[in-house]
């Protein structure tokens, strides 16, 4: 089962069907589109791109992602036009959590479901295996939800405590069979 399913439970299939699919587990799935990809110009969020090996800036840049099942989760790669950001992300039942490591960050993320959009808000953030205090954790904008051509549509976005974006990747992502 995937760490999306184990997180939702039985909301999983309230996900629309590209969410679903997108998220189902098991064998290895791939997906390509497009990306846009916007940075935040602070220290702060140079530094935290640089931790979590995001990609540089760029518009409508051909994005691949990879997501194959672990023995303790999932693996999931992803081709920026030839960066690839990886991550592990793992489900954790204790708070009811994904964990996602992106380079040398740790993430702790809540899920919940409105209106067909499946949101993710980071709820706690590790910097090198510190724990980084609440109220300096990045404020998540991320929803995923399905177009009307069935596209697998997404908007992943942060913001640090007072508001500077830090990173934000949108777009849209097909299988690729």
């Amino acid at each position: 089962m995937s760490v999306f399913a184990q997180a939702l439970g039985t909301a999983f299939s309230q996900l629309p069907p590209a969410l679903q699919h997108f998220h189902a587990g098991g064998m290895p799935r791939y997906f390509t589109g497009r990306a846009t990809i916007e940075h935040g110009h602070s220290v702060a969020a140079k530094i935290g791109i640089r931790l979590g090996g995001f990609p540089p800036q760029g518009r409508d840049v051909p994005f691949a992602i990879t997501i194959s099942q672990t023995t303790h989760g999932e693996s999931w790669s992803r081709d920026f036009n030839g960066h690839m950001t990886g991550s592990t992300l793992r489900y954790d039942p204790a708070h009811q959590q994904i964990i996602e490591r992106l380079g040398r960050v740790t993430c702790a993320l809540s899920l919940r479901i409105e209106t067909n959009n499946l949101e993710v808000d980071v709820a706690r953030l590790w910097i090198l295996g510190v724990p980084i205090p609440t109220f300096l954790v990045p404020h998540s904008n991320s929803r995923e939800w399905q177009d009307e051509t069935g596209a697998f549509c997404f908007d992943i976005g942060a913001h640090l405590p007072g508001g500077a974006r830090l990173i934000r990747y949108h777009g849209k992502l097909m299988p690729k069979l």
